[in-house]
C-alpha cells in the first residue's frame, strides 16, 4: 500500500492510499499521524496498515462521541450503552475511548449528575424521580444523594407546582383539586408526606368561591348525556351522583340542580 498524499483536515490527517489502481481514504489525529513516522509516498506493509486502520477505527469512534456529546452531555454509562449497541464498537475499545473522553473532560459523572439535579430542581420534580432518572442514566446512588444533600428546597417545591395545578383546575371540585394536587406530585417525585402536605396547605380561596359554579358547569355536561334517557325524578337522583362523584359537596351540587331546573322551567 502507498501513502499517496496526506491533508490537515480538523486537526485530523486524512491519508489517501492506492494499491493496485483502488484508493482509500483513512482518518489518523495528528498524534498517530506522528507516532506512525508516515510521509507522503511511502510503502506501508500489511502489519503496519493494520496498525494503522485499528488507530484510524479509534479516530473515527471518537470523533463520533465527540459529535454525540456536542448535543447533549451525557453519562458514561449512556455513552457506554450507545457505542455497544449504535457504534458497535468492541468492548476494549469502548473501555479504551471512555477513558480518554473522561480524561479530557468530556465525560464528567459528577458534573453530569449536578446539573441534571440542578435542571430537574428547577423544574420543580421530586427527589425520587430525580433519583430515579439518574440511576437509570448509571450514577451511583451515592453520587445522587451528594448531590442532593445541598437543597432544602422539596416541600417548597411540592407547594409551587401544587398552586401551579391549582391554576388549571379553576373549574373543579375542591377534593378533586386536592386529589389531583396529591397524586400529581406523587408521580413527579416527591414522597406522599410531602405531596398530602403541600395539598392541605394550598390556597383553594378561589375554588371555593366557585364550587356552585363549578357544579352547575359539570353538571349541564351531565344532564345533556343523562337528559336524551332520563326526565323528572330519575334525572335529577343521576345528576346527584354525578356531582359527588365529582368530588363536589352535597349542597353545592343540590344548589346546582335547583339552579338548573328553574332555567329549564323559565324556558
Amino acid at each position: 500500500m502507498i501513502l499517496k498524499e496526506t491533508e490537515i483536515r480538523n486537526n485530523s490527517i486524512v491519508l489517501t492510499l492506492q494499491e493496485e489502481g483502488k484508493s482509500e481514504k483513512l482518518t489518523l489525529s495528528v498524534d498517530d499521524f506522528y507516532e506512525f513516522h508516515l510521509v507522503s509516498g511511502m510503502e506501508i506493509d500489511a502489519g503496519k496498515m493494520k496498525e494503522i486502520r485499528a488507530a484510524a477505527e479509534k479516530t473515527a469512534v471518537f470523533a463520533k462521541c465527540l459529535h454525540k456529546l456536542a448535543a447533549r452531555d451525557r453519562s458514561t454509562e449512556e455513552m457506554r450503552i450507545w457505542l455497544r449497541d449504535s457504534v458497535k464498537a468492541s468492548s476494549s475499545l469502548r473501555e479504551e475511548i471512555l477513558a480518554r473522553l473522561e480524561k479530557l473532560g468530556y465525560l464528567d459523572d459528577e458534573r453530569y449528575c449536578r446539573e441534571q439535579t440542578a435542571a430537574m430542581k428547577n423544574a420543580l420534580k421530586g427527589e425520587r424521580l430525580i433519583e430515579e432518572t439518574l440511576l437509570k442514566k448509571g450514577i451511583s446512588q451515592e453520587m445522587i444523594r451528594r448531590c442532593l444533600w445541598g437543597y432544602d428546597d422539596e416541600e417548597e417545591n411540592a407547594r409551587r407546582f401544587a398552586a401551579k395545578i391549582l391554576r388549571s383546575r379553576s373549574r373543579s371540585s375542591l377534593r378533586k383539586a386536592k386529589d389531583d394536587i396529591i397524586t400529581r406530585l406523587y408521580q413527579r417525585g416527591f414522597s406522599m408526606e410531602c405531596a398530602r402536605s403541600a395539598a392541605e396547605s394550598a390556597d383553594y380561596g378561589s375554588l371555593a368561591e366557585d364550587q356552585t359554579e363549578n357544579a352547575g358547569t359539570a353538571l349541564q355536561k351531565a344532564r345533556r348525556r343523562y337528559g336524551r334517557k332520563y326526565s323528572g325524578y330519575e334525572l335529577r337522583s343521576r345528576l346527584y351522583r354525578y356531582g359527588l362523584q365529582q368530588g363536589f359537596a352535597a349542597d353545592a351540587v343540590n344548589a346546582a340542580i335547583d339552579e338548573m331546573e328553574k332555567e329549564y322551567e323559565e324556558d
